[in-house]
C-alpha cells in the first residue's frame, strides 16, 4: 500500500527534498481548484504529507492529467515528479512540474496544519474518499517510480529544460543554443527610455524568446553570437505569455531575464542548429496551403533582385529590401523578401544560390501567395546538419537547378520590384484615380509607360548615416559632424540619399510620384546624390544653372511599376504614388510588343 512521505513538505519548502536530487516525495491532494477561471490551464493545490500541508502550483505541463479526471481527484495519493519553490510575496509555493497519480481517492489523512505557521486546512479540504486512509510512515521515504531524468550540466548546476520553464519559476538554470539575436533596440519617452534586444533559444526540449533589458542588455550584447551554446544561470527571471503576433516559437511563454549570468560552454551536437516544422512549397500549390500567419521552409535561391528601398507607411523611415526566388524539388517556387542586413548581403552571396532552412517566414497573399522574413524569422543558409538542406543541395547538384517550376507569387498585381510587367496587363497612369487603387488594406501596384516632365529641385535628397546597413537620418552637430540616434555614433561625413518628388505624363494625363534612392538613380543617370550635392554647392549663387541641369533629367520615357496606398493626414485621404521599379523605355522592344498586340 502506497504511503505518505513524512516530514515531506518541510523538506520540500526547505529545498532539502529536491527533485533535481532524486526525490520523489508521496503526498495527498487535499483539494484543488482552477485559477483564472474555468477555461484556466493552471491549478492551485493544497498537499498535505499527513501532518504538514502547503500551498502548490500546478504548471500547464500537468493541466491534461487535472482535466482527465479519472482518479486525479480530491483526496488521492499523487507522487512528485519534478517540483521547485518559490518565494511569493513572502509566501513559499511549490511549483508542481510533473507528477503521476500513486492511488486513488481517500479520505484525509492526519489532521495537517499549514507550514510553517501552523494554519488549519480550509474547510472544504475535507475529501470524502473511499478506501480505509492508511497513517503516514514515521520518516520520509520517497518511492521513485521512475528514475529521474538526466539534465545537462550547467556550471555544475542542473539545467531546466526549456519546455519546463513557467511563470511560477523566478530561479533557473538553462543550457542553449541562441539561433536567432535582433539588433540592439533603443526608447526613448517622455517616461522612459533604454535599450534591449532578444534572443530566441533552442535545446533539445524546445525553444523560447527571450529578451534583456537596459543595463543587462548591455552587459549580455556583446557575448551572445547566433549559432553557439550557453549557460544561463539566472535570480529573477519573469516569463508571461508569449505574444504570438511577433514570435513564431511554440512555447506559450516568452522570457524577460533580470539578474543573470551568462556564459559560453562546448558546443552540443544534442541541440540543432534550427528547429522547424519544415513544409515543401507545394503545400501552396492550387490554391492550397496558409494565406497568412508564419511558415518553416527549406528552400534554395534561384534568383536574387537588386538590393532596393522603400518607405515605411507606418514610420515614414526607409527600409533596405531584397526579393528572391525561392525554389525547391516540389516542382514550385515563390517570391520571398528580405530585410535590412539580410538584404544587404554581397551579390555574390545570392548568386552562389544558396540553401536556405527559414523558420518563421510570414505569408502573404500578395500577388497570389508569397513569403517574407520578419523580426522573429530564423534563417540558417547552407547547413550540413539539416538532412533536408542536405538532400535538396544534392537534388541541386544533380540536375535540379535546370528543370522548370511553377510560380506560386504572380508577375503582376503587387509583384517584385524588378521584374516588369507584361506588355499586355499595363495600364495607364488615369487609371490610379479611375480605378481608386489603394484603398485597399494593402498596396495596389500597376505597370504604365510614361514619360518624366518635372522634377521638383528644392529638396532632392536627405543626410543619411554612413554606417553600412544603418541608412538612419542624422543631424548635424555645430562641429560639422553627423550625428546618428540609431547607431548612437557620431561622423565626419554622411551619406546622402534621394527622396524625390516628381511628375510623369502619357496620353492619360499626369501623377505625382515619389522616387527613393534606387530609383531615382535610374532617372538621374546613376549620379548619385553626394555627386548631385557637390555640384549644388559649385552652382551655388548662379541663378538657374543647377535647375537648367536637373532639366536635362525630363521629357525621358520609363517603364515604370508604380505603388499606391492611401494615407492619412490631418483627417485628409490621399493616395500617395511611388515607384517600385523603373527601366528605360527599349523603343525596339515596345514597337514589337505594339506590332504583336495590334496583330
Amino acid at each position: 500500500m502506497t504511503s505518505l512521505s513524512a516530514g515531506a513538505v518541510e523538506g520540500i519548502v526547505n529545498e532539502i527534498v529536491t527533485s533535481d536530487g532524486g526525490d520523489r516525495p508521496v503526498l495527498q491532494v487535499a483539494k484543488f481548484q482552477p485559477v483564472g477561471g474555468a477555461n484556466a490551464t493552471r491549478h492551485k493545490l493544497w498537499l498535505t504529507d499527513g501532518s504538514r500541508w502547503v500551498y502548490a502550483m500546478a504548471a500547464t505541463q500537468v493541466h491534461a492529467l487535472l482535466q482527465e479526471g479519472g482518479d486525479f481527484a480530491p483526496g488521492c495519493l499523487v507522487r512528485l515528479l519534478k517540483y521547485s519553490v518559490n518565494d511569493m510575496a513572502g509566501r513559499k509555493i511549490v511549483i508542481v512540474i510533473d507528477l503521476e497519480v500513486a492511488a486513488g481517492p481517500q479520505k484525509l489523512i492526519g489532521a495537517p496544519t499549514g507550514y510553517p505557521n501552523g494554519e488549519a486546512l480550509p474547510s472544504d479540504a475535507q475529501p470524502a474518499g473511499g478506501a480505509p486512509a492508511p497513517q503516514p510512515v514515521k520518516k520520509a521515504a520517497p518511492a521513485p517510480a521512475r528514475a529521474a531524468p538526466r539534465r545537462p550540466s550547467a556550471g555544475g548546476r542542473a539545467a531546466m529544460p526549456i519546455a519546463e520553464l513557467n511563470p511560477y519559476q523566478q530561479r533557473f538554470c538553462l543550457r542553449a543554443r541562441v539561433t536567432s539575436k535582433s539588433q540592439m533596440r533603443y526608447w526613448d519617452k517622455p517616461t522612459s527610455k533604454g535599450n534591449l534586444f532578444s534572443v530566441d533559444l533552442l535545446d533539445a526540449s524546445g525553444e523560447i524568446r527571450g529578451t534583456f533589458f537596459k543595463e543587462t542588455a548591455d552587459k549580455v550584447f556583446p557575448i551572445l553570437e547566433e549559432g553557439k551554446v550557453y549557460t544561463f544561470q539566472e535570480t529573477s527571471g519573469r516569463l508571461k505569455p508569449a505574444n504570438k503576433q511577433y514570435t513564431s516559437l511554440s512555447h506559450e511563454f516568452e522570457l524577460t531575464f533580470g539578474n543573470v549570468t551568462v556564459e559560453p560552454c562546448d558546443d552540443d551536437a544534442g541541440i540543432s542548429q534550427i528547429k522547424g516544422d519544415w513544409q515543401p512549397l507545394s503545400i501552396f500549390g492550387d490554391g492550397g496551403g496558409p494565406r497568412d500567419g508564419n511558415i518553416d521552409v527549406v528552400a534554395i535561391v534561384r534568383k536574387a533582385e537588386p538590393v532596393g528601398t522603400i518607405i515605411s507607411s507606418k514610420s515614414g523611415k526607409e527600409l533596405t529590401k531584397r526579393e528572391v526566388v525561392l525554389c525547391d524539388d516540389s516542382g514550385f517556387d515563390i517570391r520571398c523578401t528580405f530585410w535590412g542586413d539580410v538584404a544587404l548581403k554581397e551579390d555574390a552571396f545570392w548568386d552562389s544560390q544558396p540553401t536556405l532552412c527559414a523558420k518563421g517566414l510570414r505569408v502573404g497573399d500578395f500577388g497570389g501567395v508569397s513569403l517574407s522574413s520578419g523580426f522573429s524569422s530564423q534563417l540558417l543558409w547552407d547547413s550540413q546538419d539539416i538532412p533536408r538542406s542536405v538532400e535538396l543541395r544534392q537534388w541541386w547538384a544533380e540536375g535540379g537547378k535546370d528543370s522548370s517550376s511553377q510560380q506560386l507569387t504572380g508577375g503582376s498585381g503587387g509583384g517584385m520590384g524588378g521584374r516588369e510587367v507584361p506588355f499586355a496587363e499595363r495600364g495607364v497612369l488615369d487609371d490610379i484615380k479611375a480605378k481608386q487603387l489603394g484603398y485597399g488594406e494593402k498596396p495596389d501596384y500597376i505597370g504604365v509607360a510614361a514619360t518624366l516632365n518635372f522634377v521638383r529641385s528644392e529638396k532632392l535628397w536627405y543626410e543619411a548615416c554612413a554606417s553600412e546597413g544603418c541608412q538612419k537620418k542624422v543631424v548635424q552637430n555645430t562641429d560639422g559632424t553627423w550625428m546618428c540616434e540609431k547607431c548612437n555614433s557620431t561622423s565626419a561625413e554622411c551619406q546622402r540619399r534621394y527622396i524625390v518628388s516628381c511628375t510623369f505624363i502619357d496620353d492619360s494625363g499626369q501623377a505625382w510620384v515619389s522616387a527613393f534612392n534606387e530609383s531615382a538613380l535610374e532617372l538621374f543617370g546613376k549620379v548619385d546624390a553626394d555627386q548631385l550635392a557637390v555640384y549644388k554647392e559649385e552652382v551655388d549663387g548662379e541663378d538657374g544653372k543647377f535647375e537648367a541641369y536637373m532639366k536635362q533629367f525630363n521629357f525621358q520615357r520609363y517603364i515604370l511599376k508604380l505603388r499606391a496606398k492611401a494615407d492619412t493626414w490631418n483627417e485628409q485621404t490621399r493616395v500617395k504614388v511611388s515607384i517600385a521599379d523603373v527601366k528605360p523605355c527599349d523603343y525596339k522592344a515596345e514597337s514589337a510588343a505594339l506590332v504583336q498586340a495590334l496583330a
